[in-house]
C-alpha cells in the first residue's frame, strides 16, 4: 500500500467515508496539540512524529505544512517541529466568535425547523 493510498473506518472523516493519510496525520497531529499531549514549546524530531501518528515520512510532512500554516507548530529546519503557544487572547475570541455563531445557527433552526423539530428542540432545551 503506498504513502497516498486511503484510509478507512472509525478513524477515517465525515461524509467521504476516507480520508487520505496525511488527513489522518493531520487531525491526530491536531488533536495532540489542542488537547496539549503535546505541549507548547515542545520540539520533536520527524521520526517522533512518524512514531506518534503511525504513518509515514510523506504525511507526516504534509501534515505539518498544514499545521505549521495554522500557527500550530514551527517547523524549525535541521532541528525538528516546535509546539507553538497558544494564546489564551485568541482561544477567547474564538470560543466568543463560537458562541455568536452557535447562537445564529440554533434560531435558523428553529426558524426551518417544522412542528416535530420543534418540540424534539424544546425537549433537548428543558434537559440543558
Amino acid at each position: 500500500m503506498t504513502e497516498d493510498a486511503r484510509v478507512s473506518g472509525e478513524d477515517s472523516g465525515g461524509a467521504r467515508g476516507s480520508a487520505s493519510l496525511s488527513d489522518l496525520a493531520y487531525r491526530r497531529l491536531e488533536e495532540a496539540i489542542v488537547t496539549l499531549s503535546l505541549r507548547p514549546g515542545a520540539v520533536l524530531t520527524e521520526a517522533q512524529m512518524i512514531e506518534l501518528v503511525g504513518v509515514g515520512r510523506t504525511p507526516v510532512r504534509e501534515a505539518l505544512i498544514r499545521l505549521a500554516q495554522q500557527g500550530l507548530v514551527e517547523i524549525l529546519p535541521r532541528k525538528g517541529v516546535a509546539v507553538t503557544a497558544i494564546d489564551a487572547i485568541d482561544v477567547m475570541a474564538a470560543l466568543d466568535a463560537r458562541e455568536v455563531l452557535e447562537r445564529l445557527i440554533a434560531a435558523e433552526a428553529a426558524r426551518r425547523a417544522g412542528p416535530s423539530e420543534r418540540s424534539a428542540i424544546l425537549a433537548t432545551a428543558r434537559l440543558a
